[in-house]
């Protein structure tokens, strides 16, 4: 009797801690970081999404912030004259959604690499 006592705390001992492989998967339904870079198609829908929020080049009088197609620093001001600070409150969503735009890009330029696939189609 004492042996079967024995084997049956051994075998739950052994089952219990042998699931450790089991239990540490991702999430197989949705993308993450570590399976989503793995294709150059993915790359591109992620690319694209970008479109979305460029508003394209404006003249002045025009929809777009851009007004040169260099995207150059040329359609800046030369001085600080009508700069005047401004306190933006934490929950404003204008600035909360450009920051989700550039913690994207960063997440695509840290992750393009990964990825196989030319230097042409990277670039």
């Amino acid at each position: 009797m004492k042996n079967l006592k024995t084997i049956i705390v051994m075998l739950s001992l052994v089952t219990l801690t042998a699931c450790n492989d089991i239990l540490d998967k991702e999430p197989l339904d949705t993308f993450t970081n570590g399976n989503f870079w793995t294709s150059e198609s993915n790359v591109r829908g992620y690319a694209f999404a970008f479109y979305n929020d460029f508003l394209g080049y404006g003249n002045g009088n025009t929809l777009g912030d851009f007004y040169f197609k260099t995207l150059s620093d040329d359609q800046v001001g030369n001085g600080f004259s009508n700069f005047t600070p401004v306190q933006v409150p934490a929950s404003d969503t204008y600035w909360r959604d450009r920051w989700i735009m550039v913690r994207r890009a960063n997440a695509l330029l840290e992750n393009v690499h990964r990825v196989p696939m030319s230097e042409a189609a990277i670039a």
